[in-house]
């Protein structure tokens, strides 16, 4: 019987004391075994460092890593220099992971000899007992092989999730040369989510839950605006370039995330208190203006779409309150709804 191989799952660690038990005891739990569990702690200054030595202490496939506070990006890149394992696996440490997943998701990597497996996520708001969800069982989900282009099509056009890097098992080689830039302290797996996709000959997309991504605390009040978050329209500038070189057939779906990630970002700035704002507005505004007949006769802009860029071509701040102040209302009754529904 050959050995199974091993599976290096990498957990960057900063100020998350509350959430991390439990997504450490949802790693440690899982029903594959043959694990490396690399957590790096980035510096937290709560007790995270604290648990990640006590987790160590009674797991020997646990290796902490004790790091100065670099980022995220720092972290993982921490984690892929000492990694060992045949197959690896990103998780974020305020989420948690069904106990089925890693198994699950190398036998489907074994049988269907892909290179990549995307798990299903679903969002978790604390409404449901996370120790009897985490041992939910794969029977019966289907998966669906997919090609490089289909899966960028699909993160260009409606599923943004499928550009985190977390959440997924990746064949190591495919990850060979891969780092996560140091430079980049917001969207940080977009500058590499459209190169993993394409040099994969093989994906895998599941539709078995694996991942539990935290909104426990998460407001749905409008967050602040911070310049940082700019690095979100640089990384699908990139992508529209990296499409026009290799998938022609993609510009449109590449263009279209590029103007609603633009206008999106025009609509926190509205409320950003900055004397840098007025000049962020304007290049927003003066970017959808230069590309409003692209915008126009691009098939995949729906009336809401148009609508929203034609408010931030002429620079209607106003108006752009009041449109987010309606879709917020519509947001927290659909909140409410889920929480009934639970």
């Amino acid at each position: 019987m050959n050995k199974k191989k091993k599976v290096s799952i990498i957990i960057p660690v900063y100020k998350v004391e509350k959430y991390l038990v439990r997504c450490l005891n949802s790693i440690i739990s899982q029903t594959y075994g043959n694990l490396e569990i690399i957590l790096i702690d980035d510096g937290s200054p709560d007790n995270c460092p604290r648990i990640c030595d006590a987790f160590m202490e009674k797991d020997k496939r646990i290796v902490v890593i004790h790091q100065e506070n670099r980022g995220l990006s720092s972290a993982r890149n921490s984690g892929l220099k000492i990694c060992t394992g045949e197959y690896i696996a990103f998780f974020d440490s305020d989420d948690f992971v069904n106990v089925n997943a890693i198994k699950r998701w190398v036998e489907l990597l074994e049988s269907t000899e892909a290179d990549l497996v995307v798990g299903n996520i679903e969002k978790f708001y604390g409404t449901k007992d996370s120790d009897e969800i985490i041992k939910s069982r794969p029977d019966g989900k289907k998966y669906f092989v997919k090609r490089s282009e289909d899966l960028l099509k699909a993160m260009f056009l409606s599923n943004c999730d499928l550009c985190v890097a977390w959440g997924k098992l990746y064949r190591k080689e495919l990850l060979a040369g891969i780092y996560f830039r140091e430079d980049v302290f917001f969207a940080e797996d977009m500058f590499v989510s459209h190169i993993l996709f394409d040099r994969s000959n093989k994906i895998i997309v599941d539709q078995f839950t694996g991942v539990y991504y935290s909104q426990e605390g998460t407001s749905l009040v409008r967050s602040s605006f911070n310049i940082r978050k700019l690095d979100m329209l640089y990384a699908s500038d990139e992508w529209l370039e990296f499409v026009k070189n290799k998938y022609p057939n993609l510009i449109e779906a590449a263009f279209y995330r590029n103007i609603v990630i633009t206008c999106n970002m025009f609509g926190d700035v509205v409320y950003w208190n900055n004397s840098k704002a007025e000049s962020i507005l304007n290049i927003l505004s003066n970017k959808v203006t230069n590309n409003w007949e692209s915008i126009k006769t691009n098939q995949y802009f729906s009336f809401k779409d148009i609508f929203k860029a034609y408010m931030v071509k002429m620079n209607w701040i106003k108006t752009m309150k009041i449109y987010k102040t309606v879709r917020l209302k519509i947001a927290q009754l659909q909140r409410k709804l889920q929480d009934i529904k639970v």
